[in-house]
């Protein structure tokens, strides 16, 4: 337990210490056309991101984002976090180098009216808002829920790893015992052996003694048949 507490100090220690995302300004090639984006590189993968930021908008801003050709857009809808008119909001998710995410925002007001710092520096700070508040929502329940993960598999492991200590314990014992079993069974072998050079002696002086016993016999035998 106290390794386990160790591991979650310390993993908690490098998400909150480690510089997790950074919203870039970045360009996406739209209707023929570099645009002013704003880009972020994480962890988690595009089909999953997508996702998540499709739940975000919809559950915080009441906005459906939908596929629109290379891009996922928002059509047509007001965004009070952004600006108080109708804007096309755009989104991009492409797999990065790591197999992570590099997604990409950017917003017009109209058919060529991209927001940028210049013509409008309160929409285009609205927009990196959201896609702050979007990431860092995402990505503390993305690795908590890595987290967790993480100290049930340490956890597992550190329970092998016990199982396997009393394993090793028990079969160090039992070769010690053995071991002294043998020894045990080693002298006792010893001493019946020497114990079975006697008997075969003391067999052996007994065949003797019985051979002249027998001769003995056979003789006064003898020397009874001849009295007559």
């Amino acid at each position: 337990m106290k390794s386990i507490i160790t591991l979650a100090f310390s993993l908690s220690t490098i998400v909150l210490s480690a510089q997790t995302y950074t919203i870039i300004a970045s360009t996406v090639y739209h209707k023929e056309k570099s645009q002013l984006s704003l880009e972020a590189d994480i962890s988690p993968s595009p089909k999953d991101t997508r996702k998540a930021f499709q739940k975000y908008l919809k559950s915080n801003h009441g906005i459906k984002l939908k596929r629109s050709g290379d891009f996922y857009a928002v059509k047509a809808q007001k965004i009070a976090e952004i600006t108080d008119v109708q804007i096309d909001l755009y989104a991009k998710f492409k797999e990065d180098k790591n197999e992570g995410t590099q997604m990409s925002l950017f917003a017009r007001k109209g058919y060529d009216l991209y927001i940028t710092p210049q013509n409008d520096a309160k929409a285009f700070a609205g927009m990196r808002m959201i896609f702050n508040s979007f990431l860092k929502e995402y990505l503390i329940n993305y690795y908590e829920e890595k987290f967790d993960n993480a100290v049930d598999v340490y956890s597992g492991f550190t329970k092998d790893k016990k199982k396997l200590v009393d394993d090793i314990e028990d079969l160090t014992d039992d070769i010690e015992d053995n071991k002294k079993e043998i020894e045990k069974l080693r002298k006792e072998n010893s001493d019946k052996a020497e114990e079975l050079k006697k008997k075969k002696q003391e067999a052996k002086e007994l065949d003797k003694k019985i051979s002249e016993t027998d001769s003995k016999l056979q003789n006064i035998k003898t020397k009874k048949q001849g009295i007559n």
